[in-house]
């Protein structure tokens, strides 16, 4: 085994030996060199020397070696990522963005809450080496009854000790929460208002429901004393950020506090934020602007005049991002106050239910149209992380906030060249570029259901309906022969590595089920165990789970929440949801919409109910996950006496309604979710039986299903209503 000689020519300190530590670790693992130590000329030495600019460093030939110097100690772990990844690279290299983060979040019990917690902090340490200069934590209260809890007091270990290591690593520790956070045990005559179709507020705000109103009587002063109790528990942790947020999960939609973003939301946050400095000084705080504008207009705009007519001297960074797609407003106006701004994008959930659940989710190109389109606003950004399966694109993020002219396509190939091997580089970047195009995975989950209420994966095994869904995948074996072909020329350890195995499993588990046709097999079972194993995901939630048939049954054995449908609060006037009706074939859309049909035409009518514990919704996803098209739905209904009813569907698809073969509702636009108070029509039943069909419009497998019950307009009196005639049959299977 060949040795390198090393000389740390910089002040031994902590961080320096941090990044000795570091380079002899990987030298051995890397490229099985062992490394020897001496006081003199060495073949590396490793140096700091102020000069090149903050965070900077060169790698440089010297006297016969190569000289590691960083700007400072932050510079010198950086410069010994650069050398492990590409030994032959000279030259001074300097962050063009200050600010490079990732976010753990750290629940569901994913990797970072239930992976050891060694594990986690050789995974910081591999983060910095490319360039992590922040990490960021949430200890959410929501999940506990006070800081007494014994779960609280085990969160709050295992965050400080990751937290620790990053800081030992030169990464600066981030904390932060809601603005208006508080434990499960908040007293209910203080919590948040989160209704919606009030003051402004047009879809529900998603909070857990515990959150505290500012602006009821003693309600800051109590955000502020739980806020107390949750930074007192990480005293002694160099807090170098703190960030606040307006939504998911947190907000209050009272009219004292709407819109919350640009009212509510900065009274909480100031406070928040001045009591953050007290106990860390020196922190610098971030307001986030996530969901602005998504459920109630104005917010962008109303924080915009406030910050114009007076800047704030306690925020530091505003934080400008949201789901899917960057907000317009920043981009048209600017950012608030002038503030610094950073971003924060999503790389884990998009495309991929559950996230992370078929192995890597690699987005190259996805994440290059995102870096051009905001680099000129961003002083850099937070990824949000839910599991190591994003692993490429934390690397994406960090290096295009280090060198922005770099593209995702030169970074990708540096990750293959270092994970896996110099000569299958380019190979491993158009193995991820051609997964990339085919992602857009997710299960139907309640086709899961039906098996499982009818007997079970061995039962139902002749007759399974599509299980997983696979959108865009096409062509699964060309990803897969690249795949095979480079782990034919990988060591033993590299072929093994969790960083090559997540990629090689999407694609063997592509390959599989589209083979299957999105149903199970014992290969497809092995590759999710094995996906399980990577992640520590034995008690994952369905978010983050892999999702082979074992873990199906452990997550829905005994499902009975509600799918698809708010907890909305039906007075009186309405009657049951109407649960029980026949499903027709898939018919093709025309041009002059969906015709009438009757259940005496022969459209293969099956019966199809609504499945145990989904009360309400009428769900067809599980027969047509992909397909695209109009499914009828039909039933049957009694009136004991003529009168007028708003019937209501609350669909996501577009629907057409019709009573008796006469169209009474005609909506063609798709809403997801479905909304349960989305469409209505004024329909006269005369006393007898009438038939009720719905036409549901697909929509290429985003048309999920509806919800439909009758509102009775009567001003006195009980209400009536008609009542379903009985249909036969168990729940329909593809």
């Amino acid at each position: 085994m060949k040795k390198l000689s090393i000389h740390l020519a910089a002040k031994s300190s902590p961080l320096s030996s941090k990044a000795l530590e570091l380079l002899e670790r990987y030298l051995l693992q890397k490229r099985d060199l062992r490394i020897r130590k001496v006081s003199t000329r060495a073949d590396l030495t490793l140096d700091v020397r102020p000069g090149v600019g903050k965070e900077g460093f060169s790698i440089q030939e010297s006297g016969g070696g190569v000289r590691l110097i960083g700007n400072d100690e932050r510079g010198l772990i950086y410069a010994v990522g650069k050398y492990l990844r590409d030994p032959q690279w000279r030259g001074t290299s300097v962050p063009e963005k200050p600010f490079r983060t990732i976010y753990f979040a750290s629940h569901f019990h994913n990797v970072y809450h239930d992976a050891p917690v060694e594990f986690i902090e050789r995974y910081v340490e591999e983060l910095a080496l490319w360039g992590c200069n922040v990490l960021s934590v949430w200890f959410d209260m929501h999940h506990y009854t006070g800081m007494d809890d014994p779960a609280a007091k085990a969160m709050v270990a295992r965050l400080r000790a990751i937290l620790l290591t990053a800081q030992n690593v030169g990464i600066s520790p981030m904390i932060g929460g809601t603005a208006n956070e508080a434990f499960a045990s908040s007293p209910k005559e203080l919590r948040s208002d989160f209704s919606f179709g009030n003051n402004g507020y047009k879809s529900d705000i998603g909070a857990y429901g515990v959150e505290i109103c500012p602006n009821k009587p003693g309600g800051l002063d109590l955000i502020l004393e739980y806020r107390r109790q949750m930074l007192e528990a990480f005293r002694g942790i160099q807090v170098g950020f703190f960030s606040l947020w307006p939504y998911d999960q947190g907000g209050c939609t009272c009219a004292d506090c709407a819109p919350w973003g640009s009212n509510g939301y900065l009274r909480a946050s100031e406070a928040v934020a001045k009591l953050a400095k007290q106990y860390f000084p020196a922190t610098k705080i971030t307001l986030s602007t996530w969901y602005f504008d998504k459920n109630i207009s104005g917010e962008w705009e109303g924080i915009d005049k406030r910050f114009a007519r007076n800047k704030p001297d306690w925020v530091d960074y505003i934080m400008a991002d949201n789901f899917g797609s960057f907000p317009e407003y920043p981009l048209k106006h600017g950012i608030p106050g002038g503030l610094p701004a950073v971003g924060f994008p999503e790389i884990s959930m998009q495309l991929m239910w559950p996230w992370g659940g078929w192995g890597a989710n690699p987005r190259l190109n996805h994440w290059q149209n995102y870096w051009d389109r905001v680099r000129h606003l961003l002083a850099g950004g937070m990824a949000y992380s839910e599991g190591i399966y994003e692993d490429i694109n934390k690397v994406i993020h960090l290096q295009h906030c280090w060198e922005g002219d770099r593209t995702s396509r030169d970074i990708a190939r540096e990750y293959a060249s270092y994970e896996f091997a110099p000569d299958c580089a380019n190979e491993a970047v158009r193995l991820m570029e051609d997964l990339e195009s085919s992602q857009d995975h997710s299960i139907s989950q309640d086709a899961v259901i039906s098996v499982l209420q009818n007997g079970g994966w061995e039962v139902c095994r002749n007759s399974l309906p599509v299980i997983y869904n696979q959108h865009n995948v096409k062509n699964p074996q060309v990803a897969m022969q690249m795949a095979r072909k480079i782990d034919e020329r990988l060591t033993p350890g590299l072929r093994t590595a969790w960083r090559w195995r997540i990629l090689w499993l999407r694609a063997a588990l592509d390959e599989e089920l589209f083979k299957s046709k999105g149903r199970p097999t014992a290969r497809s079972d092995a590759y999710f165990a094995e996906l399980r194993r990577i992640y520590h995901a034995d008690k994952a939630e369905w978010v983050v789970s892999a999702p082979g048939t074992r873990d199906l049954n452990r997550l829905f054995k005994d499902w009975k929440a509600p799918a698809r449908l708010p907890n909305v609060d039906r007075g009186p006037q309405y009657s049951p949801f109407l649960e029980t009706w026949k499903l027709s074939k898939l018919m093709p859309k025309t041009v002059a919409g969906a015709p009438a049909v009757a259940l005496t035409d022969p459209l293969e009518w099956k019966p199809l109910s609504v499945l145990k514990g989904a009360p309400g919704f009428v769900n067809v996803h599980m027969f047509f996950p992909q397909e695209d098209g109009i499914a009828y739905l039909a039933t049957r209904v009694r009136v004991k006496k003529a009168g007028v009813w708003n019937l209501h569907v609350g669909h996501d698809g577009g629907i057409r309604a019709f009573v008796d073969g006469r169209d009474v509702l005609t909506v063609p636009e798709r809403i997801n979710p479905a909304p349960v108070f989305r469409s209505k029509a004024k329909v006269r039943l005369e006393k007898g039986d009438h038939d009720l069909v719905i036409a549901l419009d697909t929509d290429g497998g985003n048309g999920w299903g509806f919800c439909c019950f009758f509102e009775s307009l009567a001003k006195t009196g009980r209400p009536e209503f008609p009542v379903p005639v009985p249909q036969a049959g168990k729940i329909a299977r593809r």
